[in-house]
């Protein structure tokens, strides 16, 4: 990440939900409890990644 500006930040309670979807079953997982939250609005940019992994090359 480059060229970072926040624009504001927050803090406080919060509240988590887990939504069923048909490929994540990640709603199965127990919230056990939530320790707090922070809301951070930024503008920045990406800079230029590497690939890892390339499923085209045989």
């Amino acid at each position: 990440m480059q060229d970072i500006e926040v624009k504001g930040a927050w803090e406080g309670p919060a509240v988590f939900e887990l939504f069923r979807h048909s490929l994540a079953a990640v709603a199965a997982l127990w919230v056990r409890r939530v320790v707090g939250s922070a809301h951070i609005p930024t503008d920045m940019t990406l800079g230029p990644g590497q690939v890892v992994y390339s499923c085209l090359t045989t």
